[in-house]
């Protein structure tokens, strides 16, 4: 598995695409994340296969209208139903206009599930905090979890935003992300990758 990596729209946040011979998926899709998708279909050949949503806030969210358009599978948490489905809840709390179109999930995943994807088995880890529904999509075998924004390099995510929860997010990383192998590469939502190692030894907020 491939993976390509692209900081997309307003708040640079990122995009991953996981590429494999036959397709790719696309982890979070922020405003800018459809024109990759067609740029790396048409430059390889290969199809989407599908989207993986780490979270439901707006900037991680912004092109999912696209791949329903497309009739693409989805997956994401319940715990952030309402902010897919209603992204207008976040609109007092952004720091500029923004259109919000409601989105539509295909898969509505849980804590422990296993995602048997063309690329790959990738295991659903709920880490809450952030936001209700955060998740993490862990390949065991490739030794790289994608965790939305949980955990950064150096940092944590933010809690002060609706629904947010430090304690609990606190709680979650430790629990689900710090029980992962340490040579595990963590690709975060915002910013460079990590690795879980790192992050225990070195993150200032544990």
């Amino acid at each position: 598995m491939e993976i390509l990596s692209f900081s997309l729209g307003p708040l640079e946040t990122n995009a991953f695409f996981l590429v494999g011979e036959a397709g790719f998926y696309v982890v979070d899709a922020p405003e800018g994340c459809w024109e990759k998708v067609k740029q790396i279909s048409e430059d390889r050949g290969i199809r989407c296969e599908g989207l993986l949503l780490t979270h439901g806030h707006w900037d991680h969210i912004a092109d999912l209208p696209y791949f329903n358009e497309a009739n693409l599978s989805v997956w994401a948490h319940e715990g952030d139903r309402d902010l897919i489905e209603n992204p207008g809840l976040m609109a007092s709390f952004l720091p500029f206009p923004v259109d919000l179109v409601p989105g539509k999930v295909d898969h509505w995943v849980q804590d422990g599930e296993m995602l048997d994807l063309s690329i790959g088995k990738a295991r659903v880890l709920h880490v809450p905090g952030h936001a209700p529904g955060n998740i993490a999509f862990w390949f065991a075998d490739k030794e790289v979890v994608f965790g939305g924004d949980a955990l950064f390099c150096g940092s944590i995510g933010r809690y002060d935003l609706p629904n947010g929860d430090g304690p609990l997010l606190l709680r979650s990383i430790k629990e689900k992300l710090f029980s992962l192998p340490d040579a595990t590469v963590v690709y975060p939502g915002h910013g460079p990758e990590t690795t879980i190692g790192q992050e225990k030894s070195q993150n200032p907020f544990f």
